[in-house]
Order: C-alpha cells, then structure tokens, then sequence
C-alpha cells in the first residue's frame, strides 16, 4: 500500500471535526499519516479531537501563519507518497484512501486525480453527488485558471490527491494568497500533469452559507483569483459573455463545451479500473439536474 499524508488545518472547529476526524481514521488504512493542524482553538475542538489522539501521527496546538501555513508545513514534514488535505468540516466517503492507493498504484503515470463532486449540509446529510459524473478536467483551461465560478466552476480541494513529485516540483503553496491558495496551486500542478477523474465519490464539502471562509470573504477570495489570472490568457470571449448572464447561461455554456479529458472507470465486466481518454462536457450537472435545480431555488 502506498503512505497517503492528509493533514487538516482547524480553529474553532468543534461542531463537526469529530466527524472529519471519523472519516479519516475510521478508513482503517493502515498506511495512513494523518497530521492535525490546530491553530490555538479556544472552544472544545481540543477536546472533540482526545479520544482519537492514539491514531493521529501528529496534532501540534499553537497559533500560526492561517490555514494555508499550517497545510503547507503538515505536508513538507510528511513522509506520504501520495498527499492531500482536507478542512474540519469536510468528509471522506468509505473506501476512500484504499480505493486512491489502488488507482495511484494501477496507474504510475497519473500524477494527480479528483473524485466525483459531493455536498453535504450543516447536519451531515448529503444533499448532492454529481450525475455527470465523468465532466471534462481540461488540462490548459485549468492553466489558464477558467475553473472559477462563472466560467468552468471551481475544482473541489477535499477531493484532489496527488503523488509527491508534483508537489515538490511546483513548490506547494504560494502562501501569499490567504484565501485562493489552492486555486493558485491547481493552476500550477496544471503546467506539467493532467487532472483525471476517478468515477467515484471519495469525499464531501460541506455547505453553510455564511458561515465558512469562502462564503464569508467571498469578494476578498475573487480579488485574489483576479491576481492570479492577471497575466494568463482570457477565456474566448463570447462564453465568457454569455457565462457572465446568470446561472442557467453559464450551465448552459458548460453542457455546450466537450473537451478531451482522462476518466478512470471500474469496467463491472472485468472487475478492474481501466484509464479512457474521450471527449466529456464540462458541466458535472446533466440537463435535468439543471432544472431540478432551478426548480428548487424559486
């Protein structure tokens, strides 16, 4: 089995990094170095985390340089070949890092992998897991920084993996940005590897609106995506303009666009994961996900 490091990084976080902290451990990976970054919790988050001290390779409790500073030393201290992180509110699904071990292992050449988009709510329940669930991960639009909100959507941290080598060859993290780090860092793993989707769901992001960072400083996160991008190429104008329309625009625009992409499916037939390059849209929603959705929101 390949060594997987996650690290999370959390303040504060006592209403749900018990069940983070389920998810990760409760993996039963026995190839697994988990480190918690805590910077200097005030409430019970110190508390919630006690009981699962045995099974953390390293919780460290002390005021720090924000959360990208604490994932970007919990993961230059770690030994994994394969890395990743996720936050205190966040979940990964059963059979997540054995699943990620095989894939990396079955395919020496992918570099670096994301799984199917999923949401939880405050209370846990999962409220959506995409249908359309092999989308186009284009390597140049991801360059060029198009995966944001309005254009090709933004790309789930919680679950991306990827091997060491990339990490060391870009760099990590540009700790400059403190809130689209990792935006920052897609667009540079993107220079040199392909992102390939893996068919499964391995983890959740949980919504609460108004609540987390990327709700809260929105407009502050957007003027750093802004810096970012400055000086890559623009997206095509006439998707750009139409995107800049409203929600249904932008969706539609999406299920318009085909790009090549690499997918890893499980074939039932032969019981294995096998590697396909096609052409997928970019939209990870079907059509009729699309007007559910727009039915809901009236």
């Amino acid at each position: 089995m390949l060594r997987i490091s996650i690290v999370t990084a959390c303040l504060n976080a006592e209403s749900h990094i018990e069940r983070t902290l389920q998810s990760v451990l409760g993996q039963d990976y026995p190839a697994l170095e988990y480190s918690i970054k805590d910077g200097g919790s005030t409430d019970d988050t110190l508390e919630k985390i006690k009981p699962f001290q045995d099974k953390i390779h390293s919780l460290e409790s002390k005021s720090d340089g924000g959360q990208y500073f604490a994932i970007q030393q919990g993961l230059n201290e770690s030994r994994g070949e394969i890395m990743g992180w996720i936050n205190a509110d966040d979940q990964y699904f059963p059979g997540c890092f054995s699943l990620v071990s095989e894939i990396f292992t079955r395919f020496p050449e992918v570099e670096w992998i994301v799984g199917v988009p999923s949401f939880l709510n405050a209370d846990g329940h999962i409220t959506k897991v995409s249908t359309n669930s092999a989308s186009a991960f284009y390597q140049p639009y991801i360059k060029e920084g198009f995966y944001r909100e309005h254009l090709a959507g933004y790309l789930q941290q919680e679950s991306m993996f990827w091997r060491r080598s990339l990490w060391d060859r870009v760099g990590g993290l540009n700790l400059t940005y403190k809130l689209a780090a990792d935006f920052d860092l897609w667009t540079r793993f993107a220079e040199t590897a392909e992102l390939v989707q893996v068919v499964s769901p391995f983890s959740a992001f949980r919504e609460m609106p108004g609540v987390q960072r990327s709700s809260r400083f929105r407009k502050e996160y957007e003027a750093e995506v802004q810096e970012i991008i400055k000086d890559k190429k623009k997206p095509p104008f006439l998707w750009d303009a139409i995107a800049r329309k409203g929600v249904v625009w932008r969706s539609l625009c999406r299920l318009a666009i085909w790009k090549p992409t690499l997918t890893i499916g499980f074939n039932t037939q032969r019981q294995v994961w096998e590697k396909i390059s096609h052409k997928r849209p970019l939209s990870r929603a079907t059509f009729l996900d699309m007007m559910l959705e727009k039915n809901l929101r009236k």
